[in-house]
């Protein structure tokens, strides 16, 4: 009876060994990444009243939002914009592999949220062309100075955040995610795979899940300015491993 104790009791103390030992472990595994939704904390805020980000801010403006966004005489009620739209007409990607219709015109719809990320990223409308200019008399000044009309202080061919009309080496956009889906094994279920992982696609009248720039980025997220390298460029979720990607490719 003696053994049996002391073979328990050493048995109850091994235990405990392994279980400190996974706990130490665990708790130095390094900490994952979680987004931080900050809008003021990224390049996206053009105000004067942050720490500069980019080299396009005002010079009189310290709202935030304003330079996307109205509550009052906005451009679009969806997301009450606040920026003139493009009219530009865009080359688009254009594949063989690609079995649902993207813009083939290049004329994107008015309720295209691509198309409110391009007007500012074409590099025709000036980024403070704004439909209600905030808390300034007239259009909000910006760094370098402006000529005054709207197609000034654009993005320059050259910067970062500059696309051009030429959108044929990007990925596609504007096509339903659901009939592109549909019967190809390299391509996951949306609900069990972009949805599941945090994607987001926009609703269309018929009901479509298209595909459009804000799928796979969030233009409030402050990863880029953190340095946090799982949610730069505004990403939705981490592109570790390719994780982004394969949310929706089964490759």
């Amino acid at each position: 009876m003696k053994n049996k104790t002391e073979y328990a009791k050493r048995s109850y103390g091994l235990l405990w060994i392994i279980a400190g030992v996974l706990i130490v472990v665990g708790s130095a595994r390094p900490a994952l990444a979680v987004k931080v939704i900050d809008v003021s904390a990224t390049k996206h805020n053009l105000g004067s009243g942050t720490p500069v980000t980019s080299n396009w801010y005002s010079t009189d403006e310290s709202e935030v939002c304003v330079f996307c966004h109205t509550p009052h005489n906005a451009i679009s009620n969806y997301p009450l914009w606040n920026q003139y739209s493009t009219t530009m007409s865009f080359t688009v990607y254009s594949s063989g592999t690609l079995t649902a219709g993207v813009y083939a015109t290049g004329l994107l719809p008015a309720n295209s949220m691509s198309r409110l990320c391009l007007s500012c990223h074409e590099g025709t409308i000036a980024i403070n062309a704004l439909a209600n200019p905030g808390s300034t008399v007239g259009r909000p000044a910006m760094a370098g100075g402006i000529s005054g009309d709207q197609f000034s202080d654009v993005l320059p061919a050259g910067a970062g955040a500059y696309l051009s009309s030429d959108l044929s080496a990007m990925h596609p956009i504007g096509f339903d995610y659901n009939l592109s889906d549909a019967g190809d094994p390299e391509i996951n279920d949306i609900t069990t795979g972009p949805l599941a992982q945090g994607l987001k696609f926009i609703k269309g009248a018929g009901g479509e899940d298209f595909l459009e720039c804000v799928t796979c980025h969030d233009p409030h997220v402050n990863g880029e300015a953190t340095g946090d390298p799982d949610y730069k460029f505004f990403l939705r979720i981490p592109n570790k491993s390719s994780a982004l990607c394969l949310a929706c490719h089964n490759k």
